[in-house]
């Protein structure tokens, strides 16, 4: 059997904790971590996960490419919470990742990072990989888009709780944020709406269960009837009510109240 790229992902592996390690020296050396150093040992994550698929798919003699994601997704140095910069965005992507689509090769490209104009590493925050995907799908205009996981799309309910729980096929992206928002933790909805905004349907896949049908995401608000439940734990609810319509006469008694009573 062929090593050939098995030793070339070990050179390139052993290349980036280089590169990691200077970056860990240079922190101790200036005894700070800032928000832009910060997103800069973040995206090596990535890097390594990029570089491994790449090699593994020309093992199976596939024609991959490495697209680099700080060259197509042009954000603002908002590091930690990177703002998509969708004009140039869209002109990076049309010149440095649709060329290799139209060559019918296999581009492969980080998520969840992107880069400045002037090419500094930025990292777009939560759900940033499912938010890459998105932006991808929608200035290529896809016809779908599949983010694969964990899991088999949304349930019905948390199956910790509630072993019956079921896959929900259908899901609008308004629904998904509320089981979103109350522990659903698939993925985050805001990270999927350029692609529903642009009618461009999103499957949640399970990487374990490749031929489970997951859940669509899509902006269809006709569906009736409950889809999920979702909880969360510890939490105490306090409603404060008074006798006259003036809400002023709440006033003395939130002043009475100690704040200590919200920290137990």
């Amino acid at each position: 059997k062929d090593n050939t790229e098995q030793r070339k992902c070990l050179s390139e592996v052993n290349r980036l904790l280089q590169e990691l390690k200077n970056v860990f020296r240079g922190l101790t050396i200036i005894h700070e971590l800032t928000p832009r150093a910060m997103d800069k040992v973040l995206s090596y994550g990535e890097l390594f996960s990029r570089m491994i698929i790449v090699h593994a798919l020309a093992s199976l003699g596939l024609s991959p490419v490495a697209i680099s994601a700080s060259e197509c997704i042009i954000t603002d140095d908002h590091f930690g919470q990177a703002k998509v910069d969708w004009t140039r965005t869209e002109k990076a992507i049309g010149k440095n990742l649709l060329p290799y689509v139209s060559k019918e090769q296999i581009p492969v490209m980080q998520g969840f990072i992107g880069g400045t104009e002037s090419g500094t590493v930025t990292t777009l925050g939560r759900g940033g990989s499912d938010y890459t995907a998105a932006i991808i799908g929608a200035i290529c205009k896809a016809n779908e888009i599949q983010i694969w996981t964990d899991v088999n799309g949304f349930l019905t309910a948390d199956p910790s709780i509630i072993p019956e729980a079921s896959t929900i096929p259908e899901l609008n992206i308004y629904e998904a944020r509320e089981l979103a928002h109350f522990g659903a933790r698939v993925l985050h909805p805001k990270s999927v709406l350029p692609a529903i905004e642009r009618d461009i349907p999103v499957y949640i896949k399970n990487t374990f269960e490749p031929d489970h049908e997951g859940t669509l995401l899509s902006d269809n608000e006709n569906a009736e009837g409950i889809h999920g439940m979702t909880a969360l734990k510890n939490l105490c609810l306090i409603s404060l009510d008074g006798n006259q319509s003036d809400s002023d006469s709440v006033i003395p008694l939130e002043q009475q109240i100690s704040p200590e009573v919200f920290l137990r």
